[in-house]
């Protein structure tokens, strides 16, 4: 049993100002902003495999706290895609795997907390594209996540304060995808196996005098405090053959 973390940590203290950005992020083309990405592309023959198989524990996450002990905080946390897999395969099988074994953890995070004793706190936290996203497409194509362990796609935003406005929004914009397209055979297959838990939470709170966990209008979501936008969601399509 094994560990991987990869994180994006940010921590500021001040006195009239304190500002916290964290990201899992880039504004490049193509999957920019992905904790892991695993390409796997058959041009010929044979099959095309992208796949993790975790026994320990698994971390990609970003976390901002910024602590103003007499002005206002800002903290910022923002992870664009946790895992992506994508399988291509010309004439074979396109498989896109993950196992989460019994004991396993597989945790993707945002985490955000402001603090502004006596000026505004606002926090921020979102999973913007996905969580976990696996895309297989090939003659074959099958996309597989099997947990026996614990996964926690979770999003969690905290302001607090004594005197003035604090705000927290949390959102996450598909917590688990999954994209299969066939010729003859395309399926999405989720199991979650007896002690297998799948937790997507978006949290948000807010404290103070003036509290408000009621807008995540600046994350593009909508307006709602926390926001969970696509738990699971699951494609296959198959051009000639069966879907499922």
């Amino acid at each position: 049993e094994g560990s991987l973390g990869i994180s994006a940590n940010a921590h500021a203290t001040g006195a009239s100002s304190a500002v916290a950005n964290a990201a899992i992020a880039t504004f490049s083309p193509g999957f920019g902003g992905t904790g892991i990405w695993q390409v796997a592309s058959q041009q010929g023959t044979g099959n095309a495999l992208a796949a993790i198989s975790n026994t320990g524990t698994l971390h990609i996450g970003a976390s901002a706290v910024a602590i103003a002990t007499s002005g206002s905080a800002s903290a910022n946390a923002f992870v664009r895609h946790g895992i992506v897999q994508t399988a291509n395969a010309n004439s074979g099988t396109a498989s896109a795997n993950i196992t989460n074994a019994a004991g396993g953890t597989i945790g993707i995070t945002a985490f955000a907390h402001a603090h502004g004793s006596s000026g505004t706190a606002q926090a921020s936290a979102s999973i913007s594209s996905a969580g976990i996203s696996q895309n297989a497409s090939g003659p074959v194509a099958n996309a597989n996540l099997t947990n026996a362990g614990t996964i926690n796609i979770h999003a969690t935003a905290m302001a607090t304060g004594t005197t003035s406005f604090n705000t927290a929004n949390a959102a996450i914009h598909n917590g688990i995808v999954q994209n299969a397209r066939g010729t003859t055979s395309a399926a999405a297959n989720l199991t979650n196996a007896a002690g297998g838990v799948i937790s997507i939470v978006a949290h948000g709170s807010a404290n103070g005098a003036n509290a408000n966990a009621g807008s995540v209008s600046t994350l593009g979501f909508g307006s709602t405090g926390a926001l969970v936008s696509g738990g699971i969601v699951q494609n296959a399509t198959a051009s000639t053959g069966s879907a499922a």
